[in-house]
């Protein structure tokens, strides 16, 4: 039923549904979720949801976005919302709140320009070749910045490529093409001096885009450290007090040219990471720190202190040969189960309850009841 829905209108206001959301939110790549949360107790947020709505109505289909007003007095969502208070304008667009931008926009000019640059989502072809050092630089950013050479007939490629724009736009990644040549070649930007080329068929991007996500100055998060570890990826992060500072970024840069394509490169920061903190099994006193994580060799390293000569050179030596290292901290994924001494009781009685039927029931079986 949602798939009809969202083949069938690009627009819709959507009455939110907690039974619901998780449906909505499986498609928000492709059509965006922008909410306005309010509350029953804020004199601000009164005629805003009606505002929304009307302005839903009027885009009508000419927007794929999703429209809806979250109440945070009846639901448990807005704590996810990267935001402090209400009424506040949130666009969200898949799981992961990072990748979520808040507007201040109260009408709909606002909203309409608000819209436009933040859903627009497509690969621009590129005519002047100048303009490519320009788009490189906005690996700055966090994400990769893709170039697709492709010759005039493969139109299959070139759909393929477009195709995987809106599940990577959202995290920043640019995406450039230019019709030339015999043989499609795909370029992975991931700093100005780290790229990785290769020739490339129309079912190849999908897979080559996701594996070049990041660029060499990702600020990451707790589960996409999880997720690179449990791939079998490298990485190496640098953590400060607060947004990557020159220091940092001159290291990365360094690191990423020199090994560019051997591992993941980013950072995190103290007031906003504490996950990644924890999982590194530091604290916020530690900081600033930088670890390293290599999964195959189930090691890692830590060093206090922000990334420098002479101690770098010597620090990535010891990652990539797997020297001197800590045993890399434990990642699971799904539910943790914990077992406890009630729980072992319980189990317990239950085991004997059954045994016991069991035994009633074989008995019953070779010791028929016999009418008088």
């Amino acid at each position: 039923m949602l798939f009809f829905l969202f083949r069938n209108s690009l627009s819709e206001w959507w009455q939110y549904n907690a039974a619901e959301y998780q449906l909505y939110e499986n498609n928000s790549f492709r059509h965006p979720i922008f909410a306005v949360c309010t509350s029953t107790r804020c004199p601000h947020c009164k005629g805003l949801p009606e505002a929304l709505h009307a302005y839903s109505d009027m885009v009508g289909n000419n927007t794929k976005v999703v429209f809806t007003n979250i109440n945070c007095a009846e639901t448990s969502f807005c704590p996810r919302v990267p935001v402090r208070g209400v009424p506040a304008f949130v666009l969200i667009r898949g799981p992961d709140p990072k990748y979520w931008v808040q507007t201040y926009e109260r009408n709909f000019l606002g909203w309409g320009r608000f819209l436009e640059q933040t859903v627009k989502a497509h690969a621009v072809e590129l005519t002047n070749p100048a303009d490519l050092s320009r788009e490189i630089t906005k690996t700055f950013r966090g994400s990769t910045t893709f170039f697709l050479s492709v010759p005039e007939n493969d139109a299959a490629t070139l759909k393929a490529y477009k195709r995987t724009v809106p599940d990577y736009h959202p995290m920043g990644c640019t995406f450039l093409y230019k019709k030339e040549g015999t043989v499609a070649k795909i370029t992975a930007y991931r700093s100005p001096n780290c790229f990785i080329s290769k020739e490339i068929t129309a079912d190849e991007i999908p897979d080559f885009v996701e594996a070049n996500k990041y660029s060499s100055y990702h600020h990451f998060t707790r589960h996409e450290l999880t997720m690179a570890i449990s791939k079998n990826i490298s990485v190496f992060v640098t953590v400060g007090q607060d947004n990557l500072n020159q220091e940092q970024h001159s290291a990365l840069d360094q690191l990423s040219t020199k090994h560019c394509g051997k591992m993941e490169f980013g950072w995190a920061e103290k007031e906003s990471d504490n996950d990644v903190i924890h999982f590194s099994k530091m604290s916020g006193d530690d900081v600033p720190y930088y670890f390293s994580m290599n999964p195959r060799e189930k090691c890692y390293h830590i060093q206090k202190g922000f990334p420098s000569e002479p101690t770098l050179s010597q620090f990535m030596q010891n990652t990539f040969e797997a020297k001197q290292c800590k045993k890399l901290p434990v990642v699971r994924s799904g539910y943790k189960i914990a077992i406890t001494k009630t729980a072992v009781i319980a189990a317990g009685i239950i085991v004997g309850i059954l045994c016991i039927s069991y035994f009633i029931w074989e008995i019953s079986r070779d010791s028929p009841l016999k009418l008088e």
